[in-house]
């Protein structure tokens, strides 16, 4: 039985989602009645290299209506659908909502913002765990980057490295060990518990013809796995669990992801070094 913590949050996120909707609101992946469809273009939108935002608008739609996303990171307009790019979270895949003014329908797509992420991962040192790798376009088994020869760069103004971030400027591959040794947290033994967040600007040789992006990273360091705090704990799995399914999201998976308010906050990554 649903109990009021859950049927409260149910409520907040349905209202938040539709506003003062009549029950029995129908959820359409499809074209409701084959006319009225959700189109950028693409399923896959890139930054480009030109001055200013890069702002991208679904084909003009045949009713009024609002916009929505999930998860947190997507700069969408709520009554043109227009997408700026250049203030969103890169890297990830959303779910686009339309609801038609005056109806109970809904329809949605999926679109990736091009760029990379990293996992939110356990890395134990003890085990020889030490390297985190970027992974493309939203893609967690996806590890190959466009970057042919010197096609890609990675902390382009060298400032996570001059943090002792030790990563590799032509993979973006992070080398965790190094990094400790580098005194990313300080010298010496890393205290249980530290943290560090460090910003990499990366570029792309990809359809965004090497444009600046970046990504936050948030690292931690623990002695051993029990000492990770439980929030934290809970943030990784609740990340993983909408990222792995977020391809075949449907709308009662997004609500009961959303109601774990960490599913829906899915940056920055947080990258947590174990030290046994």
């Amino acid at each position: 039985m649903m109990n009021k913590l859950t049927f409260f949050g149910f409520s907040c996120f349905f209202l938040f989602l539709f506003g003062c909707k009549p029950e029995n609101t129908t959820i359409k992946d499809e074209p409701i009645n084959g006319s009225i469809t959700i189109n950028y273009g693409d399923s896959i939108l890139y930054l480009k290299n030109i001055s200013g935002d890069v702002v991208v608008t679904p084909k003009p739609m045949t009713v009024s209506g609002k916009f929505y996303s999930f998860p947190d990171g997507l700069d969408i307009h709520p009554n043109t659908g227009a997408i700026n790019i250049s203030q969103s979270e890169t890297g990830m895949k959303y779910r686009i909502q339309f609801v038609p003014d005056g109806t109970r329908d809904t329809i949605s797509t999926r679109i990736i913002l091009s760029g990379i992420s990293y996992k939110d991962y356990y890395h134990i040192q003890s085990a020889n765990d030490t390297l985190s790798r970027p992974f493309y376009n939203a893609v967690f088994t996806n590890f190959s980057m466009p970057c042919t020869g010197s096609g890609c760069l990675f902390d382009i103004d060298g400032s996570a490295r001059a943090e002792g971030l030790a990563i590799d400027p032509g993979t973006g591959i992070i080398n965790l060990k190094k990094s400790i040794q580098n005194g990313f947290f300080g010298s010496g033994t890393p205290n249980n518990g530290a943290a560090k967040e460090v910003l990499i600007k990366f570029q792309l040789n990809d359809l965004s013809s090497k444009a600046t992006n970046q990504l936050k990273v948030k690292f931690y360091y623990y002695n051993t796995r029990n000492d990770v705090d439980n929030n934290l704990n809970q943030l990784v799995i609740d990340r993983g669990d909408m990222f792995l399914r977020m391809a075949q999201l449907s709308f009662s998976d997004m609500i009961n992801i959303t109601n774990r308010t960490n599913a829906s906050k899915p940056r920055p990554p947080c990258i947590i070094i174990l030290g046994s």
